[in-house]
């Protein structure tokens, strides 16, 4: 699963504080729909980029995973399914 080196890039400036209006536009719940253990405020929460690119920081492509469901999205063959599954989310196609 090796992306040559993608993960280790840094996030731009900006993204803590964009982060942060992501965490509570989401209401710091995980937004996967089939999430089995989104039970609120004291998991693990991350800020998922749906497209993969930590620089594309606009808001329709930020969205609130815990850590099992944001895990999911990491596999090579998965990150197109999940970045349409997470795209209809953000649109509000799926619910």
């Amino acid at each position: 699963q090796w992306q040559g080196g993608k993960s280790f890039e840094e996030y731009p400036l900006e993204f803590k504080q964009i982060r942060n209006f992501i965490y509570e536009r989401d209401n710091y719940i995980c937004q996967n729909p089939e999430c089995k253990i989104n039970i609120g405020y004291y998991k693990r929460l991350d800020c998922h980029h749906i497209d993969y690119d930590k620089k594309n920081n606009i808001f329709d492509n930020l969205i609130i995973l815990c850590i099992n469901c944001h895990l999911k999205t990491n596999g090579k063959k998965k990150r197109q399914y999940y970045k349409e599954f997470y795209q209809n989310i953000i649109m509000g196609t799926l619910k």
